[in-house]
C-alpha cells in the first residue's frame, strides 16, 4: 500500500527546491520520493504559494510617484541615476510541450522556459514573469506585464 505525502512533506520538498535549487532527481535521493510524484505536484504547491504571496510581496510600481521612489532609492544607495529596477531573466529548463515545435528550444541548446525579475534598490522583487518561451528573450520583456507598467 502506497502511502499518501503529507502536505508537511510536499512543502519541506518545494522549499529546497527553490532555496537551494536542487533538482528532481537529488530531491528524490534525498526525501525517497519519485521525481515523477514531485513533477506533479510541485507546479500546483508553487502556484498556490504564489497565489497566496504574490499580493503581499510583489509590488509593482503602478504609478508614476512609485516609479519615482524606486528611482531615488537607486539613487541614494547605489548612485545609479535614473534606474528604474535591475532586470535579468533566468532559462528554466522543461520537458517539450506537446505540440509545442521548436518554439520552447532555445539558444542554449535545451528546452526551457524564461522567468524575468525585476529587483528595487532593496534587492527585493517588484515583478516577475514566466510567461514566455525559452526561444526569444526579447519578446519575454516586451510581452511582460512590466512592459506594460512602465
Amino acid at each position: 500500500m502506497r502511502y499518501a505525502i503529507t502536505a508537511r512533506n510536499r512543502l519541506a520538498i518545494s522549499l529546497r527546491y527553490i532555496g537551494i535549487g536542487y533538482s528532481y532527481r537529488s530531491l528524490e535521493f534525498l526525501t525517497r520520493v519519485p521525481r515523477k510524484t514531485i513533477s506533479r505536484f510541485m507546479p500546483e504547491l508553487l502556484g498556490a504559494i504564489y497565489d497566496a504571496l504574490h499580493l503581499s510581496y510583489l509590488k509593482t510600481p503602478l504609478s508614476q510617484h512609485e516609479w519615482l521612489k524606486v528611482a531615488q532609492e537607486f539613487e541614494n544607495i547605489w548612485d545609479f541615476l535614473h534606474t528604474l529596477g535591475a532586470i535579468d531573466d533566468k532559462h528554466v529548463r522543461m520537458n517539450a510541450p506537446a505540440d509545442s515545435g521548436s518554439d520552447f528550444f532555445n539558444y542554449k541548446g535545451f528546452f526551457s522556459t524564461v522567468l524575468l525579475a525585476v529587483v528595487d534598490a532593496h534587492r527585493k522583487c517588484i515583478d516577475i514573469d514566466v510567461s514566455g518561451n525559452g526561444r526569444n528573450d526579447g519578446l519575454i520583456y516586451k510581452n511582460s506585464t512590466l512592459y506594460q507598467a512602465v
